[in-house]
């Protein structure tokens, strides 16, 4: 399960994401369902980030979807099953995924952006974005083609912060309020 929490206007764009794994083996895959060790996964950081991973183990599979569960609701405010509801206040929000471009890595865009005022003594023009900083965008263009709602995003690049409009498909620096277009 992916979450975020996104406020551009504070320059916030956070993601938190949740896991429910069993560590039985396959042989023993009948008891699965009630006994066997399941392990709730964590990772949290700043959208861009690898971000921080936490474990907890369970022995047995109630007790982990509970966690799950209680876990999901204290994130979100929702519980499991009203999972597509508006952001609550400063709650995360549950991200709908396209698992097709996750596959592939989210290589199929190239994202550039314009250059018109000699930033770094570069000529006007597009220039391509790193192949890093390109991934991350096309995911997100893709997590706001799943999640109309989520049209702004906050993204850091190396010592640069940016408001993403993917709407407008404008980027604009957060420190220097410059904007250009991307494509």
């Amino acid at each position: 399960v992916m979450l975020a929490l996104v406020d551009p206007a504070k320059n916030l764009d956070e993601f938190f994401t949740i896991q429910l794994l069993s560590q039985t083996p396959p042989q023993l895959a009948s008891n699965a369902q009630q006994s066997g060790t399941f392990i709730l996964a964590t990772r949290a950081g700043t959208t861009g980030s690898a971000g921080k991973p936490a474990e907890e183990v369970f022995d047995d599979l109630d007790g982990a979807i509970q966690a799950f569960r209680d876990l999901f609701f204290d994130k979100t405010g929702y519980p499991w099953e009203e999972r597509g509801g508006p952001t609550k206040g400063t709650k995360y929000r549950f991200i709908n995924q396209d698992f097709i471009q996750k596959q592939l890595g989210y290589a199929g865009g190239k994202w550039q952006y314009w250059v018109d005022d000699n930033v770094d003594g570069k000529p006007d023009g597009w220039y391509d974005y790193d192949s890093g900083a390109s991934k991350l965008v096309e995911r997100l263009y893709h997590e706001h083609l799943q999640n109309d709602d989520i049209a702004a995003r906050a993204v850091t690049s190396g010592e640069y912060a940016y408001d993403v409009d993917y709407l407008q498909m404008v980027q604009t620096n957060v420190k220097h309020k410059n904007r250009t277009q991307r494509r």
